[in-house]
């Protein structure tokens, strides 16, 4: 069948919604080497050449998908602000650790982001990927300012910085792949795989504690 020009905006969100689900539903399911767009076109409407009409690189994709996971998880800070007058650092520390726990495919999708994601798209593309995710972000910086609102912007903004580089360094080191595990098996080096949830929440207490 011939493929039909989207007619309006409306339309082209469909379409690009459709090759997002595809997308998702692949990289939960095979991980990043499992999305290509044959695969996306074996999952929807969609032939190969189609879906270039809206994506030039399967990186482009999985940045909308991380925008849209990104949007959800400032979603549960946002409960988290209008839920609590108040939270001390451990409180907060733990809190801000389960929003994370939450959206398991954002914490794989930060930890490639600019190791993967960020190299093979267009730069139109990027600057765009940038802004949402400084607007997708804003409940954080909103968390940091009811909450210690004694912390300078200054302290704030490091705090940020530091948070999100630990999520993303952290994440990998605690989910090895089963190539890595047999490697580490084989090589005779004795080694336990920390556990993700409990570093992080002691580690942004550890960050918190110069707020």
């Amino acid at each position: 069948m011939e493929f039909e020009r989207a007619r309006s905006r409306e339309h082209v969100l469909e379409r690009k919604k459709e090759i997002l689900n595809a997308c998702a539903r692949l990289f939960d399911e095979y991980g990043f080497d499992g999305v290509n767009f044959k695969a996306i076109g074996a999952l929807t409407s969609f032939t190969r050449p189609a879906i270039y009409k809206y994506y030039s690189s399967k990186e482009e994709i999985l940045l909308d998908l991380f925008t849209q996971d990104l949007k959800l998880w400032d979603m549960d800070i946002q409960v988290m602000i209008t839920s609590n007058e108040t939270m001390d650092k451990d409180t907060y520390a733990k809190a801000l650790t389960e929003t994370f726990m939450r959206h398991q495919r954002l914490l794989k999708l930060l930890s490639i982001l600019f190791s993967s994601l960020e190299k093979n798209c267009s730069l139109e593309k990027l600057i765009t990927f940038k802004k949402d995710m400084h607007t997708h972000t804003f409940n954080f910086i909103l968390s940091l300012e009811k909450f210690f609102p004694d912390a300078s912007e200054e302290q704030r903004g490091q705090f940020m910085t530091t948070a999100i580089s630990l999520v993303l360094g952290l994440y990998p080191y605690t989910h090895l792949s089963d190539r890595q595990i047999e490697a580490i098996k084989k090589s005779g080096v004795q080694h336990i795989t920390p556990d993700f949830e409990t570093i992080l929440s002691n580690g942004l207490k550890l960050l918190l504690s110069d707020l």
